[in-house]
């Protein structure tokens, strides 16, 4: 009896219970595990992109700290431009444009050809006629057709929208319908494109405007330098800029710009898309007098963050191109302690006033370059975390008798 007792088991309460024990301690676990690593794989994910966008700042800084401004030549079109300007973009191909790129073109001082080894082999031969541009570079030096960069070169910025590649595309849509690709759902997510090119001017220069005019046109001559961006924007001030946050008021230069014409003779006058407030015909094309580059340029860029933290929502309900009044599904999704005023839906940034947790009441439509379209029911909604900076220009050249 006394070894009956001793060698008896747990009873199937006991086991019952143990199990249950397990399980909780189990789930507990597992639920912490997989927040740390949501944790991790969002912080890593956000500080990638954080990492890649300072990149692109400390590029874009030095591109305009090195900026040539020179006062160009009595006959045809100068050499050295800076010109900003913007390029239509059907985003969603719906067949109507819903984007204005923004494209940022100038001329730089480089020491490529002291540095760099294959632009040290430009010009060395009587047949060259290729330019230094990122493309087949080396065959083209060591085939003696490169030319030499002349210590300038041509340089471009341009933000566009970008469907991801194949083997990047996940399923996705708005919980409780059918996924579908993200091809579909992201059109307004851009990839930031830099082009250089050297010696400056010639057929297919970055500064000619008839050079990009698509999206498959910026493919050809620039390389992919940052995806996953909502917006790139480039503002400059001028000789009548009072402030960055400033409103133009009509008939006074007091705002800053997003255009920009050094010649003054390339974009008409006007304060619309691509009309330049300071232009003064075609007469001034040729005329170095009056040359104007910017005193200090703002570059912005916003982009979305990765993973479980990104602030999604969607849309609930239709909205117009005319509507006031945005509500979402999910009242948590977007961030309200967000300083920035604005939201993406879609291919569409809107600015608003106020906002509850699922509503917000707008004040802007078609905001940063954007068009105000119509958007369906359950249409992506975004909110971004901005990146900025405030760039002086050295060698600015102003022309103070404005009219």
């Amino acid at each position: 009896m006394r070894m009956a007792a001793r060698n008896r088991g747990f009873s199937i309460l006991e086991l019952l219970i143990a199990m249950s024990l397990f399980m909780v301690l189990g789930t507990a676990l597992i639920a912490l595990v997989t927040r740390a690593m949501d944790f991790l794989e969002t912080g890593t994910a956000g500080g990638e992109l954080q990492d890649k966008g300072a990149d692109f700042l400390r590029s874009f800084v030095s591109d305009l700290e090195n900026v040539v401004v020179e006062r160009g030549t009595t006959t045809g079109l100068p050499l050295v431009r800076f010109l900003s300007d913007s390029v239509p973009v059907d985003s969603d191909g719906d067949g109507k444009v819903d984007y204005h790129a923004q494209r940022v073109a100038f001329v730089r001082s480089t020491n490529a050809d002291v540095v760099d080894p294959v632009a040290r082999l430009g010009g060395t031969s009587t047949r060259a006629e290729a330019y230094f541009d990122g493309q087949s570079d080396f065959e083209e030096a060591s085939t003696g057709r490169l030319r030499a960069l002349g210590g300038l070169e041509e340089v471009l910025y341009m933000a566009v929208p970008e469907p991801p590649k194949p083997e990047e595309a996940v399923e996705e849509g708005v919980p409780g319908e059918k996924p579908v690709a993200k091809e579909a759902l992201d059109p307004g997510v851009l990839t930031l494109y830099r082009g250089v090119r050297s010696p400056v001017g010639g057929t297919g220069s970055l500064l000619d405007r008839d050079t990009v005019k698509t999206v498959d046109d910026l493919k050809k001559v620039a390389q992919p330098f940052l995806r996953g961006v909502l917006h790139f924007g480039v503002r400059f001030w001028s000789a009548r800029t009072s402030s960055w946050d400033t409103v133009a008021v009509t008939g006074k230069l007091n705002a800053p710009m997003s255009v920009w014409d050094s010649t003054r003779g390339i974009l008409p006058p006007g304060t619309g898309r691509n009309e330049f407030p300071l232009a003064r015909g075609t007469a001034s094309l040729t005329d170095p007098r009056d040359d104007v580059s910017p005193r200090m340029a703002r570059v912005s860029f916003i982009y979305e963050r990765s993973g479980r933290q990104a602030d999604v929502d969607w849309l609930a309900g239709m909205l117009d191109e005319t509507g006031r009044r945005l509500g979402v599904r999910q009242s948590t999704a977007l961030a309200l302690s967000s300083q920035l005023p604005y939201v993406k839906v879609g291919t569409e940034w809107v600015g608003y006033a106020s906002r509850t947790e699922d509503r917000f009441e707008l004040r802007e439509r078609g905001a940063l370059n954007t068009e105000a379209v119509s958007h369906r029911d359950g249409e992506r909604v975004r909110a971004g975390v901005v990146m900025e900076r405030t760039i002086l220009i050295p060698n600015y050249r102003e022309d103070w008798n404005v009219r």
